[in-house]
């Protein structure tokens, strides 16, 4: 008995050693079908349903075909990151080391610029997450489908 639970703790600290990484997750260089890239805006009262959703895809993320990925921009309360949902699992690509104004045109083109030079693939699909009525709104002046709140 004893033999036996000193091989089976052997095993586990073998499986567990060799199942880490380096910390820098990388796409594998070549090109997928089919990306989808999901931005999301949610440094605003949408938080904590972007943790709920982000911890969904996770859950899914054993599902999504070999020659598919999903890659995620989040924004929420603490620094921006960019994840990669794969048959894997979840991953994380990047953490930007300041605050973002995920509102901010220019700040989307950047992010979907790096989203694609990095995941190569011969299909994209957008989703953008956040609050949505259209890009601006006139009324209020401000911005719509993203509200960034700059809280971070």
């Amino acid at each position: 008995m004893r033999r036996t639970l000193y091989a089976l703790g052997i095993a586990l600290c073998f499986l567990t050693l060799t199942s880490c990484d380096d910390g820098t997750p990388q796409p594998d260089g070549e090109p997928k079908n089919n990306t989808v890239i999901v931005y999301m805006g949610a440094e605003n009262s949408l938080q904590e349903f972007s943790h709920n959703d982000l911890y969904e895809m996770r859950q899914g993320a054993s599902t999504i075909p070999e020659d598919c990925q999903v890659v995620v921009y989040h924004d929420a309360e603490l620094k921006p990151s960019i994840f990669l949902f794969n048959n894997k699992g979840m991953t994380t690509w990047k953490e930007y080391d300041k605050d973002m104004d995920s509102a901010d045109p220019s700040i989307m083109k950047s992010v979907l610029k790096e989203i694609t030079k990095g995941f190569p693939s011969d299909k994209y699909s957008l989703v953008l997450w956040s609050h949505g009525s259209g890009w601006i709104d006139e009324e209020r002046n401000s911005r719509a489908i993203i509200v960034d709140n700059e809280s971070n």
